[in-house]
């Protein structure tokens, strides 16, 4: 409880230059949705279980919030923590009426001040390969990687926008949320949802 409540105190649950209430109204109008709802208990443990302040675990489970935000939003009816045959689970299914189920994958870098990736391009690239050297490889394909640049300051996610790094997997969504609602990011390959950045 103590560490969830400083994430959110002290570093307005992973958003650069927002505050606290920022980060909780956003966070909250979208939980009352209530599409999550039936996994209440799955992802509150996801955020929860920290002994101590992990700021790199922690944001990367808002990252999963995030992606969730941004699926619902475009009108996707969501499942988390998808088992699949290699013994992982991906992050999410999500489907709509009209079309087939698409699985969905979530990582999230963390700014560059934070980590050895000497640029924010560098960042994207090497988080992305983590995930996709290893879970999405092992997976064999059909899965759509979020990258999740919600952590950077403005500075940083300029220079993302501007280069608009390849990852190296296909399909990928590259994108930055704030606690408004404004998202902006691209794609690489032909991504079977429609995202809207």
């Amino acid at each position: 409880r103590e560490t969830t409540r400083a994430f959110f105190d002290e570093h307005a649950a992973g958003f650069p230059d927002a505050t606290r209430e920022e980060a909780l109204e956003f966070y909250e109008s979208f939980l009352r949705t209530r599409v999550l709802d039936d996994w209440r208990e799955v992802m509150a443990g996801k955020l929860g279980t920290s002994e101590y302040l992990d700021l790199t675990r922690m944001t990367a489970t808002m990252g999963e919030f995030n992606v969730a935000h941004l699926l619902v939003e475009a009108d996707y009816d969501i499942e988390p923590e998808i088992d699949v045959s290699t013994g992982h689970a991906i992050d999410y299914r999500a489907e709509r009426d009209d079309g087939d189920a698409v699985l969905v994958e979530v990582t999230r870098p963390t700014p560059t001040e934070k980590r050895s990736a000497g640029t924010p391009v560098a960042a994207v690239r090497d988080t992305a390969a983590t995930k996709s050297d290893g879970q999405l490889e092992e997976h064999g394909g059909g899965v759509v990687l979020f990258v999740d640049c919600s952590s950077f300051p403005d500075d940083e996610w300029r220079s993302v926008i501007a280069e608009k790094p390849e990852v190296p997997h296909r399909p990928a969504v590259v994108f930055r949320l704030r606690p408004s609602g404004r998202v902006e990011g691209y794609t690489k390959g032909r991504v079977p949802l429609d995202v809207r950045l």
